[in-house]
């Protein structure tokens, strides 16, 4: 199995059962950041293992830059993908009052909001504003929604990382001779 798909397919298993576990403890009934959190450090452990293994081979001649950058990206996309499917299963099946929850939040802070002119650009009834509101919920706070929000950030958060630790990789003395 390579280095990159066999470290994202542990650490996002560890992140997944950490998650359920926070879920279950109650740790992210008011605050999502501990498990977001623990999703970036196994991220960043994915990406130096699977490039410390991959540059540790006997290679027949030293790798460049955009080669070690292609070994640590291919982690993070496995590792974005399987997240983002937990992501969607997560909300859709497991956790699926939270959704109903921020929904419910924002339709009563609609209900209680008095339209002001300039709050009321598109000249809406109260009826109709709350409708609106109802349906931009709906469609913010869904699993696809969400799944669709870690894919694309844990992606551009992996590009960086995946830079800053190709970089460091290559500059240190153990790897220095393998790089152009």
């Amino acid at each position: 199995m390579r280095a990159t798909l066999k470290y994202a397919l542990i650490f996002s298993a560890i992140s997944i059962v950490a998650k359920i576990i926070m879920w279950k403890m109650g740790l992210l009934e008011t605050d999502a950041s501990p498990s977001f959190i623990f999703f970036l450090g196994a991220l960043v452990i994915s990406i130096f293992l699977a490039l410390n293994e991959t540059k540790s081979k006997e290679l027949t001649e030293p790798t460049t830059y955009l080669m070690d950058l292609k070994v640590a990206m291919q982690s993070v996309a496995y590792f974005s993908v399987i997240m983002a499917l937990f992501t969607y299963v997560y909300y859709k099946f497991i956790d699926w009052e939270f959704m109903f929850d921020k929904i419910a939040e924002r339709m009563d802070a609609a209900k209680k909001l008095e339209l002001t002119p300039e709050l009321n650009t598109q000249n809406l009834t109260k009826e109709e504003f709350i409708e609106s509101e109802r349906k931009l919920s709906e469609t913010l706070f869904s699993a696809s929604t969400h799944a669709t929000i870690t894919l694309m950030a844990f992606m551009v958060v992996g590009t960086i990382y995946s830079a800053i630790l190709t970089l460091i990789i290559r500059l240190s003395p153990k790897f220095k001779a393998r790089s152009i």
